[in-house]
C-alpha cells in the first residue's frame, strides 16, 4: 500500500461511537470530531464558547454498580431490624428521634425477642431479680427494658454480632427514661429504676467508661440506700426488693475494687437484710442468713444458694483489697473463709465458677501479702485448672470483674521474683489464655477512660 494511499485514509473522518458527539452538534444532528475544548464543527461556525459534552460511556455500568449497592444495603437492613419497628420505647413518641438515627430505630419485633432472651440467659451475671422475665420487661418499666436491652446486645453471641449497633439507641433511651421518673415514684417503679441504673452501670463499666459506670452504681446504691433496702426484716419482705439489694451490693463492693475507691456505706456491719432460703420453707441459722463482717463469714454447702456464695466471696474479696498489706490477722482470718467456700463449692463447682475464681485470686493476693508463695502458688494453679474447665464461650458469661482480678494474678507473677518460674508452663499457658478470653469478653481490662 502506497503512502498516498495511506494518506488519503487519515483523513477521512470516522464517526464518532454514539453518545460522544458535543452537545450542540447532537441537538444541531450533525457530524462532530469530539474535539476538545471546541470541536471543527463548532469552530468552523465561529460559536463562542467552548462545547459541552454528555459523556454516556459509563452510564450502564455505574447503574450496575448502583443496582450493587442497593440490594447489598436491603440485605443488611433486613438482617439487622426488617423494617423500623416500635415495641413501645420512647423512641416511638420523641419527634427529635429521627429516622435512621442510633436513638430513633428500634429492632424488629423478632429480633427484640432475641435480644430478651440473650438477657435471660445472662441474668445470673448481672444479678437481676429472679421475677424478672421477658415478659414483665415487656410490660413493665420502659427504663427497665431499654437498659436490659441495651447491655444484652453488648453480649449478644457472635452470630448476632450485627445487635451490638442498637446498645447506643437502648442506652441513649434508657438515660432518657430515668430522667423522666418522678422522685415519688411507687416502690415498684423505684425498684425498676434501681435495676436500670445497676445494668447500665455494668455496661458502662464493661465498656470502659468508668466515669459514666460509677456514676449509675451510684445512683443505684443511694436510691436502694434511701429505700432502706439494706435493712429489710420481718416476713413482709418481697423477694425481689431483697434480690435488688443484693445485685446492687455487688456491683458496688466489686467495681469498688477495679475503680480502686471506698465502697458505699453503710459498712457490711450495717447491712440486716437477709439472703433468700434456698428452701423457703427451711429458714436457715441467722449467720447465715445475714452478711457478717468478712472476718466472721461462714459457708454451709447445705444451704447456701448461689447469690449468697457469690455475695460473701465479692464481700472478702472487697474486704481484703482494703487492708491488704495492713492487718495481717484480719487477712488470715479471711484467707481461712476463702479456703472454706473452696472446699465447699466443690459440690457443684460449674455452678460457681464465678465465684471460685473470685476467691482463687484473693486467696493468692492474701498469700503474697503474708509472703507466703508457696500457697500463693498453689492458689494460682488452682486457678488455671478452674479457668481450664471453662469452655471458650462460657468466659462471656462470667461476672465481669474476673477479668480484673485474673489480670492482677497474672501481673503479680510477673513481678514476683521466681514466682511464675515456680508455676508449671502449662499453668502459665492457661492463665495467658484466660486473660486474652477475658479481655475480649470485657474490654475494660485493655480499654478505659
Amino acid at each position: 500500500m502506497s503512502s498516498a494511499s495511506s494518506s488519503n485514509y487519515d483523513d477521512i473522518d470516522l464517526p464518532l461511537p454514539r453518545g460522544e458527539a458535543c452537545l450542540v452538534c447532537r441537538r444541531r444532528k450533525v457530524r462532530c470530531d469530539g474535539a476538545r475544548p471546541k470541536c471543527g464543527t463548532c469552530t468552523r461556525s465561529n460559536l463562542q464558547n467552548t462545547c459541552e459534552y454528555h459523556d454516556t460511556r459509563y452510564i450502564d455500568t455505574i447503574r450496575r454498580l448502583e443496582g450493587q449497592v442497593s440490594t447489598l444495603q436491603n440485605r443488611l437492613e433486613g438482617m439487622q431490624t426488617g423494617s423500623p419497628t416500635n415495641h413501645g420505647s420512647p423512641a416511638s413518641s420523641n419527634p427529635d428521634s429521627p429516622d435512621g438515627s442510633p436513638d430513633g430505630v428500634v429492632p424488629s419485633p423478632q429480633a427484640l425477642e432475641t435480644i430478651l432472651s440473650i438477657f435471660i440467659h445472662h441474668r445470673d451475671q448481672f444479678g437481676i431479680p429472679s421475677s424478672v422475665s421477658a415478659t414483665s420487661l415487656r410490660n413493665g418499666q420502659t427504663a427497665l427494658l431499654e437498659a436490659a436491652c441495651a447491655i444484652a446486645c453488648h453480649f449478644a453471641p457472635e452470630n448476632l454480632s450485627f445487635l451490638g449497633t442498637f446498645v447506643t439507641g437502648f442506652r441513649m433511651r434508657a438515660e432518657r427514661a430515668l430522667g423522666s421518673i418522678t422522685t415519688n415514684s411507687h416502690p415498684s417503679a423505684t425498684l425498676a429504676r434501681i435495676q436500670a441504673h445497676s445494668l447500665l452501670a455494668t455496661l458502662s463499666l464493661v465498656k470502659g467508661s468508668m466515669l459514666d459506670g460509677a456514676r449509675h452504681a451510684g445512683a443505684a446504691w443511694q436510691l436502694a440506700v434511701a429505700m432502706r433496702l439494706h435493712a429489710l426484716e420481718g416476713p413482709a419482705v418481697s423477694p425481689e426488693q431483697a434480690e435488688t439489694w443484693w445485685m446492687v451490693y455487688r456491683l458496688d463492693r466489686a467495681w469498688s475494687v477495679v475503680l480502686d475507691i471506698a465502697p458505699g456505706t453503710p459498712a457490711d456491719t450495717g447491712v440486716r437484710t437477709m439472703f433468700l432460703p434456698r428452701d423457703p420453707s427451711v429458714a436457715p441459722p441467722p449467720h447465715l442468713q445475714m452478711l457478717p463482717s468478712p472476718t466472721d463469714m461462714a459457708f454451709d454447702p447445705l444451704r447456701e444458694t448461689t447469690t449468697s456464695y457469690l455475695t460473701k466471696v465479692i464481700s472478702l474479696y472487697s474486704a481484703s483489697h482494703q487492708i491488704l498489706g495492713g492487718n495481717t490477722v484480719a487477712l488470715t482470718s479471711m484467707a481461712v473463709r476463702l479456703e472454706q467456700f473452696l472446699r465447699c463449692s466443690t459440690i457443684a463447682p460449674t455452678q460457681h465458677a464465678t465465684a471460685r475464681i473470685i476467691s482463687l485470686c484473693t486467696l493468692f493476693q492474701i498469700r503474697l501479702a503474708q509472703e507466703d508463695v508457696v500457697q500463693a502458688i498453689g492458689a494460682a494453679r488452682s486457678l488455671a485448672e478452674v479457668l481450664g474447665s471453662i469452655p471458650e464461650p462460657g468466659y462471656n458469661l462470667l461476672h465481669p470483674v474476673v477479668a480484673h482480678s485474673v489480670q492482677k494474678v497474672c501481673n503479680r507473677l510477673q513481678q514476683t521474683q521466681g514466682a511464675a518460674a515456680a508455676l508449671a508452663p502449662q499453668a502459665r499457658a492457661m492463665l495467658g489464655l484466660a486473660t486474652q478470653r477475658l479481655s475480649q469478653a470485657f474490654p475494660y481490662v485493655t480499654s478505659r477512660d
